[in-house]
């Protein structure tokens, strides 16, 4: 029975292309993850911080930040 027969190159080249999805789907799945995060996480922080320097900056308008080795 010969080595390179149509079995053999089947599987070989199905075996190449479900390696080949595997990591298209773990690198897609990856991305997925990270933007979901990104979004539901970083973006209401960022929100939140903005809208406290708005409002720290009104708040504290007429005076002057003193650190505690100015004294």
């Amino acid at each position: 029975m010969p080595n390179n027969n149509f079995f053999n190159i089947f599987i070989y080249i199905l075996g190449i292309a479900l390696t080949v999805a595997l990591f298209a789907t773990v690198i897609a799945f990856g991305a997925t993850i990270f933007v979901l995060s990104f979004v539901y996480v970083f973006v209401p922080l960022l929100v939140i911080a903005f809208f406290r320097w708005i409002w720290l900056r009104f708040k504290y308008k007429d005076e002057r930040i003193t650190y505690y080795k100015d004294k």
